[in-house]
C-alpha cells in the first residue's frame, strides 16, 4: 500500500500499535515486525521501497536528518522484520510479485530481508496543529497483512504527541485498499484535488477529525 506526495500516493498501524484516542481499534500487525523512529542510516532500506514517491526519494536524507532532530515536527519510521527475515506467505499469497519467495521456505529474498531490509515505512509532519501522513510505502510481498495499519496508528499517535488535533492526507481514488485503511482508522473523504498527481489523476483529500470522532 502506498500513500502518496504529489508525485508519485499511503497503504495498509500504537506505541506500536495505538493511534490517536478516536480513531479506529489500534491493529496489533503482523508477528515478528518491529515499528521504529528511522534514522538518516536507514535512508537506503527505505528508498528501496517500491511505491515510496519521487518526492519523498529526492528529499530522504535531508527528512531523515530533520526528523531524528530534538523537537522536530517531523516524524519519520520505518517498519523491518525483527530477525532479518519475514515469511512472506499470507491469505492472499496471488497478489506477491513472483520472486518474492523461495520456494524451499516462502522467506522475503535477499532483496526484500537482511540486516538493512525495510519493508515498510511512513513520513508525517505537523504544521501548526494538523498532521500531515506525507508519505507510507508496505513492500508488495507483504501487503494485506497489516503493516501499513501498524505504521498508520503508529505515525498518528506521534503526530499527536507533537500537537496535531487533526490528520489529513491524499490518496488516488482508485487505491481501495489504502481508502479501506483509512477509512478503518477514522478518516474520512472531505474534497477532492484535481489533476493533484503527475500523470493527471486527481486526488481525493481525507481527514481525521478529533471532535468529530469523539462524539
Amino acid at each position: 500500500m502506498t500513500t502518496e506526495r504529489p508525485d508519485t500516493g499511503p497503504e495498509d498501524t500504537g506505541p506500536e500499535g495505538a493511534g490517536p484516542e478516536g480513531a479506529g481499534p489500534p491493529h496489533p500487525g503482523p508477528p515478528g515486525v518491529v515499528v521504529r523512529t528511522a534514522r538518516p542510516g536507514d535512508a537506503p532500506a527505505i528508498a528501496r521501497l517500491e511505491g515510496l514517491s519521487a518526492s519523498t526519494r529526492r528529499a530522504l536524507d535531508r527528512d531523515l536528518r530533520r526528523a531524528a532532530a530534538v523537537d522536530a515536527d517531523l516524524v519519520a519510521l520505518i517498519a523491518e522484520p525483527a530477525n532479518g527475515h519475514l515469511d512472506a506467505r499470507a491469505a492472499d499469497d496471488d497478489r506477491a510479485p513472483r520472486g518474492a519467495e523461495t520456494p524451499a521456505t516462502g522467506h522475503l529474498d535477499a532483496r526484500v530481508a537482511g540486516p538493512a531490509a525495510a519493508v515498510g515505512a511512513a513520513l508525517g509532519q505537523v504544521l501548526v496543529d494538523e498532521g500531515h501522513v506525507l508519505d507510507l510505502a508496505v513492500e508488495p510481498a507483504l501487503r494485506g497483512r497489516g503493516i501499513g495499519r501498524l505504521l498508520l496508528d503508529r505515525l498518528l499517535a506521534e503526530l499527536t504527541q507533537r500537537g496535531a488535533r487533526a490528520h489529513t492526507l491524499e490518496v488516488r481514488p482508485g487505491n481501495l485498499a489504502a481508502l479501506a485503511v483509512y477509512r478503518a482508522a477514522g478518516f474520512a473523504v472531505e474534497g477532492r484535488r484535481p489533476r493533484y498527481y503527475p500523470d493527471g489523476d486527481d486526488a481525493l483529500l481525507l481527514w481525521w477529525r478529533e471532535q468529530e470522532r469523539r462524539v
